[in-house]
């Protein structure tokens, strides 16, 4: 990591995620971090759902019918990329139901 102090009044936040925890301690990273923190799988339709409208800005909807369609847990990491990748590939603003399954399709999902 990078040993270079904050500017004076300001203070420096590092998150670092992974899906692959044992990697970070074979490459001696988890001294660098205070804490660890371990995030569960969305498995459920209304905590998708809820990712979907909070953080990716989706219409109740979108977010229902997205959530409804999923079947198997995902990582809100990936969530959230399948969400923009949907968003950068649509031509509204809007995110539909079959272009963000279709993202998410081509995730492996």
């Amino acid at each position: 990591m990078k040993k270079v102090p904050p500017d004076d009044g300001r203070r420096l936040l590092v998150i670092g995620t992974t899906s692959v925890p044992h990697l970070l301690e074979d490459l001696g990273l988890v001294q660098a971090f205070s804490l660890t923190q371990s995030i569960s799988l969305l498995d459920e339709p209304a905590q998708i759902e809820e990712v979907l409208r909070v953080a990716a800005h989706m219409s109740e909807t979108d977010a229902a019918s997205i959530a409804a369609a999923i079947k198997e847990p995902i990582g809100i990491k990936n969530l959230l990329m399948v969400a923009e990748m949907a968003r950068q590939g649509s031509k509204s603003e809007a995110v539909g139901t079959s272009e963000f399954l279709e993202c998410l399709h081509t995730m492996g999902y």
